[in-house]
């Protein structure tokens, strides 16, 4: 709520703001009506723009971009500046100063180097948000001069700029309560803006931070137990035997997430602060950040599992510990379905080990052709895509007895095959069930995950190697050449 938010309080104790204050903001605009006004502020904005700078082009492409660049700010600052904006005045000032940044951006990309061009750009950011008016705008701003000042350092600083920006953040956030209640209500908004962007750039540079160093991983974590520490002194009864574990749990993962650090103290601080859109982004970011962590284990999928189970009995156990109230209180039921939930878990995770082995074991080698593509995925890291040629000029459409049969040659290799209906026409012919996904027939998997690095060799791959058992069932285990020698 507005009332919570600690910079209106301290407007309120200076006697800036009346103490009626959360009564008297006026309501939020409707989205429909603010979304329609945007609309036409940029119908209104881009044939203006248009035309200005058809009027300056005689002055050359980096001289009409920078004087392009400082009319449309003057006019949107003279639009924003005033009092009592309409809707479609204020998207329109918003129209024309995103215009204006753009023509500055490009002027001065051809003028100077990047590095001096995003410095000079986050300054601007800043220097507008501190005039403005509107609390929205200037969350926008803040949040666009971090980003500018993240793109002054190279691929290699990334990291150290990140944490830098960071730093400056929260030695403002911490000098906040000190400062007269009338710069707090200036610094709030481009504060959280710059705040958000760090968090998506966390995520967005944690992507394939594999086997951090010492340092970085060791800053991380102590950003964790910071970020833990600042929430417990607010909350103390967040010290308690059962949290204290998970916090542990999170600064171990953000040593290895090297950007996970940087994210958790922000959503301390959005808590403590009471900010919830920043929080809610911070947990989001945090979950990708968790994701992530997954897929750069250099582990097989059953020792994920078993470390996932692992992990599950330790806060199932946290969870499980009788309060004081309680302990009197037979706590018979809880062990049992604790119990019976482990049992269940082990016994689907064992079942089916057991049976992807039994059938590597008796199942039949069978390869099939097929073409490889997309050795890379942004979110699931590298794979490649199996594009079966047998699949490829189905046109049977979805049924759910649907099976792909052909004939094996002297080498296992499946030719002539056709998808049908049903059972094969000839029961010698092999036969293995399809499945439907994506708008098209699937054979098992169509998916091959590797190593980061490995997407040469197995660029190589010409067949897939399956197991399959006499009823039709298949399982994916390698890939092979040309040649057939496995890769």
């Amino acid at each position: 709520m507005m009332s919570e938010r600690p910079w209106l309080q301290a407007a309120i104790a200076e006697g800036l703001l009346p103490s009626n204050v959360a009564a008297t903001l006026p309501s939020r605009r409707p989205l429909p009506v603010v979304a329609l006004s945007a609309l036409g502020a940029w119908l209104v904005a881009l044939p203006m723009i248009g035309l200005l700078s058809a009027l300056l082009a005689s002055l050359g492409s980096r001289t009409g971009m920078l004087v392009l660049g400082i009319i449309l700010l003057g006019v949107a600052l003279a639009l924003l500046r005033g009092t009592r904006l309409s809707i479609f005045l204020e998207q329109l000032g918003f129209a024309i100063l995103v215009a204006g940044m753009a023509a500055l951006t490009g002027g001065l990309n051809a003028l100077l180097d990047v590095p001096a061009t995003a410095l000079l750009l986050a300054c601007l950011c800043l220097s507008l948000a501190a005039v403005l008016e509107q609390a929205w705008l200037r969350a926008l701003l803040g949040a666009a001069a971090a980003a500018f000042a993240l793109a002054i350092a190279d691929e290699a600083r990334l990291w150290l700029a990140l944490h830098l920006l960071l730093g400056a953040a929260l030695v403002l956030a911490w000098r906040m309560r000190t400062l007269p209640a009338r710069i707090q209500l200036r610094v709030d908004g481009p504060l959280a803006g710059w705040l958000g962007t760090l968090l998506i750039a966390a995520i967005v540079f944690g992507v394939g931070k594999r086997a951090p160093n010492l340092g970085q991983g060791a800053l991380s974590s102590v950003l964790a137990m910071v970020g833990y520490g600042a929430l417990a002194r607010a909350w103390p009864s967040l010290l308690s035997r059962r949290l204290l574990p998970a916090a542990m749990v999170l600064a171990a993962l953000a040593w290895w997430q090297t950007t996970l650090g940087v994210v958790l103290i922000i959503a301390a601080l959005a808590a403590r602060q009471r900010h919830w859109p920043l929080l809610i982004l911070s947990g989001v970011c945090a979950l990708a950040a968790i994701g992530l962590s997954y897929y750069q284990l250099d582990w097989s999928l059953a020792q994920k599992a078993w470390w996932l189970v692992a992990a599950a009995l330790a806060l199932g156990l946290l969870a499980w510990q009788p309060g004081a109230a309680q302990r009197a209180a037979p706590a018979w039921q809880a062990s049992v379905a604790l119990g019976l939930s482990l049992v269940a878990t082990l016994a689907v995770i064992n079942v089916g080990i057991w049976q992807k082995e039994e059938l590597i074991r008796t199942g039949r080698p069978v390869f099939i052709a097929l073409q490889p593509a997309d050795p890379r995925s942004l979110m699931q890291g590298d794979y490649m895509r199996l594009n079966f040629l047998p699949l490829q000029s189905s046109r049977i459409e979805r049924d759910a007895q649907a099976r792909l049969c052909g004939r094996t040659d002297a080498r296992g290799v499946l030719a002539d095959a056709e998808i049908g209906h049903g059972a094969c026409a000839d029961p010698a012919m092999t036969s293995m069930a399809l499945h439907w996904r994506g708008q098209r027939w699937m054979l098992v998997t169509d998916a091959w995950y590797f190593k980061e690095a490995e997407g040469v060799r197995f660029a190589a791959a010409r067949y897939g190697e399956f197991r399959v058992t006499p009823t039709g069932e298949a399982l994916l285990v390698g890939l092979r050449d040309a040649d057939l020698k496995p890769l």
